[in-house]
């Protein structure tokens, strides 16, 4: 019998800062931090961007394109230094247009970013800490893709859709996850899409571990169903030997 239950996620769970899935909890203008208090603030939304998402939800950005920390535009806020040097930074995203929008920021003066990710007009990702490095993998639009961004201080990692995209090196960061973390925009505005299933870790992890992550949105952080899988033995001399190893 094979088994796999709850249990088999509990390493999802290790180095987990803080996560965020609309499509499990939510509403008004708060998202819920499900493993921790800092608790996300829409601002410049309201409830028609909780939309419906396959069996969730998802939040809906849209696409403001005016740069600069701009007050007008749309964004969760999430205002607990992190102080997280070491970022696994993990999202679901469905992009409806290829505009350079961010997916999220530390922007702790509202000036100078300390870190940020963002999508670029080629579908592709770039990290800023500091400077800038960029996936050589694509995102398209209009379907979900997981996404997964690794920076150590030292080199920065892209996963898409759980397949490794490269690794870019990039000496002299600036401090990671502090105060003032937007998720949905960053310097270049909002993202003109949708996210769900946001998390960060203080840790880098394994492709094993990036691969069930964009296996589902939610995976984890939900009750997740026992699946059993069952094998019909033969009867008689045959089971006899099946079951003992008689020859």
């Amino acid at each position: 019998m094979y088994y796999t239950g709850s249990n088999a996620f509990a390493n999802l769970r290790q180095g987990l800062v803080a996560a965020y899935c609309p499509s499990i909890s939510g509403q008004g203008n708060v998202l819920p931090d499900l493993v921790g208090g800092n608790h996300g603030t829409l601002t410049n939304m309201d409830a028609s961007d909780w939309v419906a998402s396959g069996d969730g939800r998802a939040l809906q950005f849209d696409g403001d394109d005016t740069s600069g920390g701009n007050d007008s535009q749309n964004r969760v806020t999430l205002n607990k230094d992190f102080g997280v040097d070491v970022i696994g930074f993990s999202a679901w995203v469905n992009a409806i247009t290829l505009n350079k929008r961010g997916i999220c920021a530390s922007w702790p003066n509202n000036t100078n970013p300390r870190f940020a990710l963002t999508l670029l007009t080629n579908g592709t990702l770039e990290v800023y800490r500091g400077q800038n490095t960029q996936s050589t993998a694509a995102l398209s639009t209009n379907r979900w893709q997981h996404i997964f961004v690794f920076s150590d201080g030292n080199n920065t990692s892209y996963y898409i859709d759980g397949v490794f995209s490269n690794t870019a090196n990039q000496q002299g960061i600036s401090p990671g996850l502090q105060t003032n973390f937007l998720l949905g925009n960053n310097y270049w505005g909002a993202l003109e899409g949708y996210l769900d299933d946001v998390r960060i870790y203080d840790r880098n992890l394994s492709l094993a571990e990036i691969k069930l992550l964009a296996s589902k949105r939610g995976i984890g952080l939900r009750q997740e169903s026992h699946r059993n899988t069952f094998y019909q033995f033969p009867s008689g001399a045959r089971r006899r030997r099946i079951l003992t190893g008689m020859p």
